[in-house]
């Protein structure tokens, strides 16, 4: 089938309003070559076409209605240029359709995709694609290559097909289709439990098919998005620095119901450390016992086997439930290594340390119970055993 074209040649603007930030590519043109890019465009008024027979609604998008040009120019080598889903203004003056001319380095280049838009930013007419069901409509599908030479007028011409009753893939565009995701919103303030103080944090919440983490600030009525899922029930973890973290379920009813119009109030336990052996953790509430020296101050338990062996051990009932961290050495005097060791046990459970050589660590976040025994050991395990070290840094939170 032969195709109907009505040429409309769009003429070249000399004048400076017409260019692409002009005083810009001045700038550019006194450093590089430059040259510009005429476009003359043809609109396809075929009402049928070979491929897309059964579409016979006769087009009614005209040109009068073309407010911008959106255009992709790449290198031939497929580098980007500054022109990628460029916004081209039109002009009309006395009937005629006037776009834009571009400013651009000397150099080869293809026009890899152009539409025209109405004032609604309707895509209402496209050029196709090389390889798409509408490229026969036309003379040349893109990409169109043209080349750009020093203070001359690289002429493209450009032929465009009304969108109307084709789809994108038509075109040969890349299209996706768009489902309206349904939500939820709902409020939520969290504050400190016996105070009243607001939070701020982080927050995850998750259902079957749906989860996300997000920051909330110190507000009464931080809004809340989720998917809205049927019959769905909502796990929310709300994080806060210094509280021990919280965990609920909401339903989706609750949400709706309640949630929505009130806030879900959520007050966190605040996290209290005793740092070093003080308070419940100072000196006179440990029990010590063995034949090496040992001290405890504020800072640290310290132990010293000059020789002969043996060890110490230092014990204390934990006052509540919480976790204890410290860090912990032990430095071998001996010439040889007879299994000297440093451990800490729980409820007669022990755990090592180290059982060779010279050595250091630290043990973080032990969880312990109110009435738990909980001790430091060291030992020599023979005469020639010669060693020290120490116990500090420790943390006892709860």
């Amino acid at each position: 089938m032969k195709t109907q074209l009505t040429k409309l040649v769009l003429f070249a603007i000399s004048a400076g309003f017409f260019l692409i930030s002009c005083a810009e590519q001045e700038s550019i043109s006194n450093e590089l070559a430059m040259g510009t890019v005429d476009f003359s465009i043809q609109e396809n008024t075929t009402k049928t076409s070979s491929k897309k027979g059964s579409k016979l609604a006769a087009k009614t998008n005209t040109l009068e209605q073309v407010s911008k040009a959106i255009i992709t120019i790449i290198g031939t080598d497929g580098s980007p240029t500054d022109f990628t889903n460029a916004a081209l203004d039109v002009y009309r003056l006395n009937g005629s359709l006037f776009v834009q001319k571009l400013a651009l380095p000397v150099g080869d280049y293809q026009l890899s995709a152009f539409s025209f838009t109405d004032e609604s930013n309707t895509i209402i007419y496209v050029t196709p694609q090389l390889g798409s069901d509408l490229a026969d409509l036309v003379v040349a599908p893109l990409s169109i290559d043209f080349s750009v030479g020093n203070g001359t007028a690289a002429a493209v011409d450009v032929e465009v097909v009304s969108t109307e009753t084709y789809t994108p893939a038509d075109f040969g565009l890349v299209s996706f289709p768009v489902v309206e995701v349904q939500t939820l919103d709902f409020l939520l303030a969290v504050s400190e439990l016996g105070a009243n103080e607001i939070l701020a944090g982080e927050y995850a919440i998750a259902t079957t098919g749906f989860s996300t983490t997000k920051s909330f600030t110190a507000i009464e009525e931080n809004v809340l998005t989720v998917r809205d899922i049927e019959n769905a029930v909502y796990s929310l973890t709300i994080n806060v620095a210094g509280y021990e973290e919280f965990t609920t379920e909401i339903t989706r009813d609750d949400i709706i119901n309640i949630y929505h119009q009130r806030p879900l109030v959520i007050e966190l336990t605040k996290i209290i450390a005793i740092n070093g052996f003080v308070d419940a953790f100072a000196a006179l509430n440990w029990t010590t016992s063995g034949v090496i020296s040992r001290t405890i101050s504020d800072s640290s338990i310290v132990f010293n086997c000059g020789s002969g062996g043996g060890g110490m051990l230092a014990s204390i009932t934990i006052p509540s439930d919480g976790v204890i961290s410290f860090d912990w050495d032990i430095a071998i005097r001996s010439a040889g290594q007879y299994g000297d060791n440093i451990s800490y046990i729980i409820n007669g459970v022990s755990t090592a340390l180290s059982t060779s050589g010279s050595n250091s660590g630290s043990v973080i976040e032990i969880p312990v119970s109110q009435g738990d025994l909980f001790e430091f050991s060291t030992w020599g395990t023979t005469q020639s055993s010669s060693y020290y070290g120490s116990i500090q840094n420790f943390t006892f939170t709860y």
